[in-house]
């Protein structure tokens, strides 16, 4: 999570670069959406279990990061317009989509469901939105998106 904000956040007036970012969890760590509580888990048992909790930049419920892959895409601030940033959650979904293909993996966006968080934030993974999931037989991929000042910042989680 910290390299993702000094990419969106860099220093001494450099600009924010494209970036695409892959990164694992290790150790096992609980991450909690932006505006989440952190009464929502019970952090004894968390570090009793070895795992860390951890704030994301982006909205949604807690997510247990056990072995899953994570990554992120930062724009810089010209593709802030919600248009654009829909674009951005169907490229990459569709990009997931070419890759597991290519692997001989059924792979689809999936179809609308309920959202999990209230009003259906579009920067969720809950919300209601298909370009941000892609399932195959044996993995989901749900996206979640932050604007920070100057950026475009998509992340995306693989199990």
């Amino acid at each position: 999570m910290a390299g993702d904000d000094v990419i969106a956040n860099p220093k001494n007036g450099r600009e924010i670069r494209p970036t695409v970012r892959f990164y694992g969890w290790r150790p096992t760590a609980v991450s909690l959406g932006v505006h989440q509580l952190p009464e929502v888990v019970d952090l004894a048992q968390c570090a009793a279990n070895g795992w860390e909790v951890v704030r994301r930049p982006t909205g949604g419920r807690a997510l247990l990061h056990n072995g899953d892959l994570s990554y992120s895409v930062t724009l810089p601030g010209g593709a802030q317009s919600p248009h654009r940033l829909k674009d951005l959650y169907v490229a990459v979904a569709m990009a997931w989509i070419a890759v597991f293909r290519k692997f001989g993996l059924k792979a689809d966006l999936a179809p609308l469901g309920r959202a999990d968080s209230p009003g259906g934030t579009p920067g969720c993974p809950g919300a209601p939105a298909a370009s941000k999931k892609v399932a195959t037989q044996s993995m989901v991929i749900a996206s979640c998106a932050v604007t920070p000042p100057g950026a475009t910042r998509a992340g995306q989680r693989t199990t």
